[in-house]
C-alpha cells in the first residue's frame, strides 16, 4: 500500500514538471508568432512607402515631360508654322507625344509625359493667329518688350502700332547719325521723334560704340552733346549723363540721336 502511494507520487511530480515545459515553450511560440506577425507588418509597410515614393518621382518626371511636350508644341506652332503635333523621345521609356485639335471654337493641345509606367497629361487652350495690330490699345513700350506679333529686340509698341527700327540699335536705342548743324530734333523728325522726349541717355555706352559704329577706330572722349563725331578734333564722343541736349548743333558735330523707330 505505501508503495502504490510513493508510485502515484512520482507520477504526480512527472506529469507536473511535463506541464510546466509545454506552456513554456507554447509561450514562446506564441510571443515569436507575434513578432513575426508585427515585422512582416512593418516590412509590407515600408514596401509600400518605398513604391509610393518611387511612384511620386516617375509621377513628377512624367509631368516634366508633359510640360516640355506643350512648350515644344507652342513653338512648333508659333516658329515653325507647324500644326503642334509632334513626338519626341530620350530612350524607350522616356518622353513626351502631344496631339492638337479644337472643340467649341477654341484650339487646344494636349501632353502625355511618360517616365517608366507612369503617364500624366497636360492639357492646354491657346490663341490661333496673331492680331492685324498686335500694339492696339497698348501704351508705348521699351525695345524688344513688344507683345505677341513685336517680338524682337528692334521692334517695340509706339503709339498703338508695333514700330520697327530702321537704324542701328545699340544699348537699347535706335540710332541714327545726322549731319553737320544738325540736333536730335530735326534728325528724329522722320523718326517718331526723339526717343522718349529726352537726349539724356544714360545707357549710352562709354567706349563710344554708337559714334564708331560710323566712324571706327576714333579716339573716345565724354560730352554733353554726345555721342556724336567731332571734325575739328577727329574724334568720338559718348553721352554724358545727366545732360538733355537735344538742340545743340554747329558746324564741326555730327550729332548720333535715339530716335523712336
Amino acid at each position: 500500500m505505501q508503495n502504490s502511494k510513493k508510485e502515484l507520487s512520482i507520477v504526480i511530480k512527472k506529469t507536473k514538471s511535463g506541464g510546466g515545459k509545454g506552456i513554456s515553450l507554447l509561450f514562446v511560440v506564441l510571443i515569436t508568432s507575434v513578432i513575426l506577425a508585427i515585422s512582416l507588418g512593418i516590412s509590407g509597410i515600408l514596401i509600400q512607402q518605398t513604391k509610393m515614393m518611387t511612384e511620386i518621382g516617375y509621377s513628377v518626371i512624367s509631368f516634366y515631360a508633359a510640360d516640355s511636350g506643350i512648350e515644344r508644341a507652342l513653338y512648333n506652332i508659333r516658329k515653325e508654322e507647324g500644326t503642334g503635333d509632334v513626338l519626341e523621345n530620350w530612350g524607350t521609356d522616356y518622353g513626351y507625344s502631344v496631339i492638337s485639335g479644337s472643340y467649341d471654337g477654341e484650339a487646344y493641345l494636349k501632353s502625355v509625359g511618360q517616365y517608366k509606367e507612369t503617364r500624366r497629361a497636360i492639357e492646354t487652350t491657346y490663341r490661333t493667329g496673331i492680331p492685324t495690330n498686335p500694339c492696339e490699345g497698348i501704351a508705348d513700350t521699351d525695345w524688344g518688350a513688344g507683345p505677341v506679333g513685336c517680338e524682337g529686340s528692334d521692334k517695340r509698341c509706339f503709339n498703338g502700332v508695333c514700330a520697327q527700327c530702321s537704324g542701328w540699335m545699340n544699348a537699347g536705342y535706335c540710332w541714327y547719325e545726322g549731319i553737320a548743324n544738325q540736333n536730335c530734333n530735326v534728325i528724329c523728325a522722320d523718326y517718331g521723334g526723339v526717343y522718349k522726349g529726352t537726349c539724356d541717355w544714360v545707357d549710352d555706352p562709354t567706349d563710344c560704340s554708337t559714334c564708331r559704329y560710323w566712324h571706327p577706330g576714333l579716339p573716345c572722349y565724354v560730352t554733353s552733346a554726345g555721342p556724336c563725331y567731332r571734325s575739328d578734333v577727329n574724334a568720338c564722343y559718348a553721352h554724358q549723363d545727366g545732360y538733355n541736349d537735344c538742340n545743340r548743333d554747329d558746324a564741326y558735330r555730327v550729332r548720333q540721336c535715339a530716335c523712336n523707330y
